[in-house]
């Protein structure tokens, strides 16, 4: 018997969309969202357990409340695993970004000559690509790729397709972590399918404090794919792990959120090179500069 993943959907305007992803990234492992017609977008998030549901009315009224919308009727329900990762892939098409040719098991056509595929399986972790907050980071990482990088670090790992990418880009080692076991796991696989096993080292460690990162420091790029507060609250850690002339790029944020989440970096001295906005989401990218 499949086992079961519990999907909250709500439908929204399309503007909407993105502070409805941002609400339920906090709560669920895996967020998406499709286009239900009409300019509406169903936003779904994915999880191994039910909701918490006074967290998530909670998460869903600040949502609509930003975006000027009464709170929207939550649907709340398990589903296969096997069933939605079925349909997950026939829904996910390959994509190209920047240099990057991302795709599933399910697609058969040959990357585009030149690129870097990156083969990623529909799954819980986040991290296929297909939204906005992952696309922006592989265009960030693209754009830093003639620069010298010889250290990673993937705070939040979820699918690991940033570190994969990295790994990619500079064969070069790469450590990626996250708190959830079910992403590491799948970032260790997926760093197997695309060959970069040996330069991926996933673990589950809570933070960028734990001694086995700090053993790895300092970093030449550090990419961290999460939630603004928690980047914000960052800030001086990844300072500090951060080799002299390194980047960070942030992710995970929605547009309006972008230069809230770049000004701690910048209040300790780090140079914010870019923002960059895209379907109502913002990446970041910033420069060490000096000791």
């Amino acid at each position: 018997m499949a086992s079961a993943v519990w999907r909250v959907a709500v439908t929204v305007p399309q503007a909407a969309a993105p502070a409805f992803e941002a609400a339920m990234q906090s709560l669920a492992a895996s967020v998406v969202s499709l286009d239900a017609g009409g300019g509406c977008w169903c936003v779904q998030g994915l999880s191994s357990r039910p909701p918490e549901r006074a967290a998530l009315a909670l998460a869903l009224n600040l949502a609509a409340v930003a975006s000027g919308l009464p709170a929207p009727e939550a649907t709340i329900e398990p589903v296969a695993e096997e069933d939605w990762l079925a349909r997950g892939l026939r829904d996910l098409p390959p994509l190209r970004i920047g240099p990057f040719f991302v795709h599933g098991a399910h697609v058969h056509e040959p990357p585009p000559l030149g690129s870097i595929a990156l083969q990623v399986e529909a799954g819980m972790a986040f991290g296929s690509g297909h939204h906005a907050s992952t696309a922006g980071c592989l265009e960030a990482l693209a754009g830093l790729r003639h620069h010298t990088v010889r250290r990673v670090l993937d705070v939040g790992c979820g699918s690991g397709i940033l570190g994969i990418a990295a790994a990619k880009l500079w064969r070069c080692p790469v450590l990626a972590v996250d708190i959830d076991p079910d992403a590491v796991a799948e970032t260790r696989a997926n760093a197997r399918i695309n060959g970069v096993a040996p330069c991926v080292r996933a673990l589950c460690v809570d933070g960028v404090h734990h001694p086995l990162v700090r053993a790895a420091a300092p970093f030449d790029l550090v990419v961290a794919n999460i939630l603004a507060r928690p980047l914000k609250r960052l800030a001086p850690s990844l300072r500090e792990i951060v080799g002299a002339g390194g980047w960070i790029i942030l992710g995970g944020f929605i547009a309006a959120d972008a230069r809230q989440v770049a000004a701690p970096y910048r209040a300790i001295g780090l140079a914010l090179r870019s923002i960059d906005r895209a379907q109502g989401w913002a990446t970041v990218v910033l420069e060490r500069r000096g000791p």
